[in-house]
């Protein structure tokens, strides 16, 4: 049963409308959950570790501190979602669209980002698949 903190490893959810769910905590780690629709959902701390999200829709996700590593999100849709704190070591993010997500303190090392498309993400202390620091969205400020 999907709740928070809830032990749902392993699940087939491919296709679900899970719109709104308030799931914090959550392990869906190695679930496959291509082409579901996560839109307003809360998956804060989500251990999402190897999951197939491909073609995901996540408009207005928090996903903040969750573990993304090894995560499979080709074609995933990640509009306005807070990935701030997440770990996508490794993930395939082919083809995945970011617009206008919150990307502070990621780390993307690794990551596979053929094809990737960025639109006015906010990118501050993020760690790129090269191990380079992304941080063109910090404030910098002088005294």
């Amino acid at each position: 049963m999907l709740g928070p903190n809830a032990d749902c490893a392993e699940v087939d959810l491919a296709g679900e409308n899970l719109a709104g769910m308030i799931l914090p905590g959550i392990d869906l780690s190695g679930a496959n959950l291509e082409g579901v629709l996560f839109n307003g959902t809360m998956l804060a701390g989500a251990n999402l570790t190897g999951a197939n999200m491909a073609g995901t829709a996540l408009s207005n996700t928090n996903l903040a501190g969750a573990d993304m590593d090894d995560v499979k999100a080709s074609g995933a849709l990640f509009f306005r979602t807070n990935l701030s704190h997440a770990s996508m070591v490794r993930a395939d993010l082919t083809a995945a669209l970011f617009m206008e997500a919150d990307m502070k303190s990621v780390n993307m090392t690794g990551a596979l980002l053929n094809g990737m498309v960025d639109r006015r993400s906010f990118w501050c202390s993020t760690i790129y698949n090269d191990g380079t620091l992304r941080n063109e969205s910090c404030m910098i400020t002088t005294d």
